[in-house]
């Protein structure tokens, strides 16, 4: 628990959003055909050992794919990967 609030903390220091009930906003870069698919099947399979998502729609991410995919995921799912000004990566 303290670690689902202590990445919140992360998460707002960077203008991330997090509502009441501990989801947070992130975006995850692919192309349309996945994007597609991650939208009609709601799951996501990963091409890496991780999934990759950031908390900013355009920042550390572009260049990874030219469609974004607005997700809201529950904090305790999410491991920080880097922060930076202005955004957490996860």
């Amino acid at each position: 628990m303290l670690d689902a609030l202590d990445l919140i903390d992360q998460i707002q220091g960077v203008n991330g959003e997090v509502d009441e009930n501990g989801y947070v906003t992130v975006y995850h870069r692919t192309n349309a055909e996945n994007a597609t698919k991650i939208k009609s099947t709601k799951s996501m399979i990963a091409k890496e050992d991780d999934l990759f998502f950031s908390t900013k729609e355009n920042g550390q991410n572009e260049g990874y794919g030219d469609t974004v995919v607005k997700l809201s995921i529950p904090v305790e799912k999410l491991v920080l990967d880097d922060i930076f000004d202005d955004e957490a990566n996860n």
